[in-house]
Parts: C-alpha cells; structure tokens; sequence
C-alpha cells in the first residue's frame, strides 16, 4: 500500500512538472511546431475586424487621427463566429461586455438614433473634429480630455473636477471613464480595434458650449436641450450613473437585480403614483407635481425617504427633470411598473426609445405642468390591460436589454 501511494504520488509530481515545462515552451518556445492547427486558424483571422456598426462605420469618418489603430484577431481562437442564428438573450448577455458591433447591431438596432444624429450634423457641416475643436478651455470646471490610442485609455488634461468638497465631479469623472474603459477591456478580450480617438468630455448636469454660429467646439456629455441649437454639436453618452449612484450606495447592475426582485402582478401594486426628491430642485416642475397630487388618494409624493427600488413596488412612478435630466430615469426604468414622464426639455442618448404611444407604449406622458396627471393615473388604474401591456414593453425594451 505504501510502495502503492509513493508511485502515485512520484508519478503526479513528474506529470505538474511536464505540466509546467509544457506551459513554459508554449509560452516561450516554438509554438508554431507544437500547434500548427492553433496558428493557422489564428492566422485566418488577424485581419482587422470589419465595423458592420455604424457607430464605427460613420462616427469615426468624421473624426481626424494621426496614428493607425494596431491590428487585433476579429475573433479570438475559441469564440465562435457570428451567425444569422445569434440573437440577443437578456440572462445570457447582459452583462456580456465583448459583444461584437454586428451582435450589438441585432441586439440594440434602435439604440443608435443620437449617434446618428450626431454625424448628419457633423456631416451637414462638412467638418471633420480636430484637436482644437476638443480643447476643454471652455470648461471651466468637470472638463477633461482623453485619449483612446491601440485599445487603451489615456487622461491628457482635467480641468478642476475636484471643486467640490464631497469630489461630487470627480466621482463623475471616475466612474464614465470606467465605463470607458470597461468596453475597451471588452473590446479587446474579443479582438476588436476600436478606432485611435482624442476626445473631450463634460461630466455637468447640464453643458454650455461656447457661443457663436461658426463655432465647433464639441465633447461627449450627459444630456442636451432639445430647443438649443448649439447643443447640437454634443455627443451623448451613457451617464455615470450607468456604472454606479452613491445615494444608493449600489452598482448600477446590482440596482437592476434589486428592482426585479420587487416584480409582481399588477393586481398587488399600491395603487398610487409615487416620487421623493429635492422640491427646491426645479421648483416650479416639481411644486406642480406635488400640489397636483397632494391629499389624493392616487398619490403618494412626500413622505419619508424610500430606496429607489421601493418605488417598484407602486403601479405608477413619476419622473422629473432636476437641474437638467435627471439620473433616476434608468432605475425607475428597471421596475415592472409605469414610468410616468412629464414632457421633456433634455434628452439623454436613451429618450428616443421612449415610446406614448403605439402597440410599442412603453411610458405614460403627460403635460409639463401635471394638468393631466389625474386623468391618466385613473384612466390607466381603471384599464389593467392597457396598464399590462405598457408594462411589458417597459420590461422588454429596458430592462432586458
């Protein structure tokens, strides 16, 4: 038994150290005698990957660089090529960052209207973006440059992102390049180039650029009004609060597994429309609100302080634009219940999506001033399957997504 356990064990210890002497050589040594087969797939597939999505077939047409983008396999060895087959599955790809451009393409064909937006204006200009155009002087304060150079990102310049005293900008900062960065390490672990870019940013409630007709200083932001036309000029981006919100003291994607877990039939909502936030906020929107709905039976707009994803548990939640848009928006999104949403002054690169009307009703809208508030809280609480229906589609567009 003895004699038995000492050849084991000798033989285990010859078979890690050829193990290890085997790791060495293919990390080393000629790996192209070892795995001929390994090689020549690769080969098939160093050439740079094809951007069949427009936002790297048209976005980066109109954008000056100086240097070549290195070139990655357009499919790592053990990923399987796209295929007419392949569709977007919520509980399988959500949190799946290496999604190619075509795989976006099907799984978010509707998601790319401000993009588009952003390159006819750039387009019906006929200007291409340059260095100076992406100076952040202008800023005063939450600016910064940025650079994105062979699938890495880089921090040219800030401009005072820390005058707050609690870092309110700074945490901003943080958090969309982490965004950023996030989708370059997703970019790379499947072998896609994304396009060498200098670029500015602006991580203000709301952005004001420089004045003047002629004038073409742009940068990425949160937000844009829709009547201003210098705003135009904006690209819109994910928000910050995409990748965390410190009043919940959560990770965006944990916010979303809170609020499903509040999922119910609509027959066990609290019949009410439901919204807390800071009054002295946008006072006149938000003083309409609440002197709409106050002593109503249907609505429960003050009180004491609720975690965001108790608002999943009402039939109704109302949003409100704060300085500009406000962040709330994408979490009351990820609840099985109805958004309400006055009409909108600021759009985000997400708005379009939100739909009235329409088989695809996804939202309720109503006035600005809440003159209608009632009329559609009732309507939609005595019409359950109205009520259903917009709530599916909430589901469907949003938060499977």
């Amino acid at each position: 038994m003895q004699a038995t356990s000492l050849l084991q064990s000798r033989l285990s210890i010859v078979l890690l150290s050829v193990f290890i002497v085997l790791q060495l050589f293919l990390i080393f040594g000629n790996r192209d005698t070892l795995l001929p087969k390994w090689r020549s797939h690769l080969s098939t597939s160093t050439q740079q990957t094809e951007y069949s999505n427009r936002i790297f077939d048209d976005t980066y047409n109109d954008i000056e660089t100086d240097a070549e983008p290195t070139s990655y396999p357009s499919q790592p060895a053990h990923s399987p090529p796209v295929t007419q087959t392949w569709s977007f599955n919520s509980s399988r790809d959500a949190r799946n960052h290496a999604l190619s451009p075509s795989e976006c393409s099907l799984a978010f064909p509707q998601l790319y209207h401000e993009l588009d937006r952003s390159v006819e204006y750039w387009q019906s200009r006929n200007h291409k973006i340059s260095p100076q155009d992406t100076n952040v002087s202008w800023t005063g304060k939450g600016g910064l440059r940025a650079l994105i150079y062979e699938n890495e990102l880089r921090i040219l310049e800030t401009r005072d992102t820390h005058h707050y005293k609690d870092r309110h900008d700074a945490r901003r900062v943080i958090f969309t390049l982490s965004q950023i960065h996030r989708a370059l390490l997703g970019a790379t672990a499947r072998g896609g180039t994304i396009p060498n870019i200098e670029f500015a940013i602006a991580v203000n409630d709301h952005v004001e650029l420089p004045d003047g007709e002629s004038d073409t200083h742009t940068a990425w932001t949160f937000d844009r009004r829709i009547s201003s036309h210098k705003d135009e000029r904006m690209w819109l981006m994910p928000d910050f609060n995409f990748w965390a919100w410190i009043p919940i003291h959560n990770a965006y994607q944990d916010a979303r597994r809170r609020a499903a877990s509040h999922d119910s039939p609509i027959e066990q909502k609290i019949p009410q429309i439901v919204w807390r936030g800071n009054r002295h906020i946008n006072p006149e929107l938000r003083g309409a609100l609440l002197q709409t709905g106050k002593g109503q039976p249907w609505a429960d707009l003050e009180g004491g302080w609720l975690d965001i994803e108790d608002f999943c548990r009402y039939l109704f939640a109302a949003y409100t634009e704060g300085h500009s848009w406000s962040g709330r928006m994408k979490y009351m999104l990820s609840c099985d219940n109805v958004a309400v949403v006055h009409e909108l002054e600021f759009v985000t690169f997400y708005h379009h999506l939100l739909k009235a009307e329409g088989p695809e009703q996804n939202i309720v809208s109503v006035k600005r001033d809440w003159s209608d508030l009632e009329e559609k809280v009732q309507h939609y609480l005595g019409n359950p399957e109205e009520t259903r229906r917009i709530i599916e589609n909430s589901v469907q567009m949003f938060r499977e997504r």
